[in-house]
């Protein structure tokens, strides 16, 4: 049974303005209402299904999918609801979902399956058009390129990210008065929360991703502190493989593949060159 984490954009104490508080509360519940009915097992940090306030920051939002995972229930999903004002009027209408990719937390399920499935279901459900291909870069939004930080939704739940397909979904723009309108109408957030749980159901009854096992020998060269201050770490462990671009050892994620068998290499923010050399493949 797939595990769902909800979140209501902005329905915290930091950020967001009444308009997207009200359009996004009754999405969430909708979209809460329709994963139960497919037989999710579904969370909603925010109270109320989404309706509520959560008494904390939108770090401790993402804090809070974090901490149910050091508690056993591991979110397959974790889905933040929100509606954009980005100051264009109707000239920057739609609905996308937005990915992580800073260094070597680059979702691209989210990126090439995920989030175009849900963009798309948006569209055909809303006709709210889709903004661009219908999906967003982390690094293409507003709070990277311009405050030169990450999502923190993203940077808190990056320790989930072998498992767990994290995203924002912008259902429309407010700052728009054609997506404003439509939004704004009677029947939206239940059109809207049945659409993407359409988009979730579809994914999660595709067959499952070919997953590979390997036992590695890895190699990691990082930088110290202090100019030109290297060392070398070498530890074997097991590596997962997923759709064959990317990997982990010990469930501590190190980044995408970016050469096949049977060596792999990577160059990651954190890390700085890693080598992987393959000792066998499992059954």
């Amino acid at each position: 049974m797939p595990k769902i984490a909800l979140s209501a954009g902005h329905h915290s104490l930091t950020g967001g303005n009444r308009t997207e508080i009200e359009l996004v509360g009754p999405i969430t519940k909708a979209l809460a209402k329709h994963c139960r009915d497919q037989g999710f097992d579904v969370r909603v940090v925010t109270p109320e299904d989404g309706m509520g306030i959560f008494r904390g920051g939108l770090r401790q939002v993402a804090q809070t999918v974090v901490d149910w995972a050091h508690e056993g229930w591991n979110a397959d999903v974790f889905l933040e609801v929100h509606a954009e004002d980005n100051g264009r009027g109707d000239a920057g209408r739609g609905c996308f979902t937005i990915f992580p990719d800073a260094g070597s937390d680059t979702d691209a399920i989210v990126r090439d399956t995920l989030g175009p499935m849900i963009s798309h279901a948006l569209r055909n459900a809303t006709d709210i058009p889709l903004r661009g291909t219908g999906v967003l870069s982390e690094r293409k939004t507003h709070v990277f390129q311009d405050l030169h930080a990450r999502l923190g939704v993203f940077e808190v739940t990056s320790k989930l990210r072998v498992h767990c397909r994290r995203m924002i979904v912008e259902v429309g723009a407010y700052s728009s008065p054609k997506d404003l309108r439509i939004m704004q109408q009677e029947n939206f957030a239940d059109q809207a929360g049945q659409a993407i749980c359409g988009a979730l159901s579809e994914f999660f009854g595709q067959p499952e991703p070919d997953l590979r096992w390997y036992r590695v020998l890895v190699e990691v060269a990082r930088t110290r502190e202090g100019p030109g201050t290297q060392f070398r770490d070498a530890l074997q462990g097991e590596a997962r493989l997923h759709r064959d671009d990317v990997f982990a050892v010990d469930e501590v994620v190190i980044g995408e593949l970016i050469s096949g068998n049977p060596q792999w290499a990577h160059r990651a923010d954190q890390l700085g060159f890693v080598s992987m050399t393959l000792l066998e493949e499992d059954a």
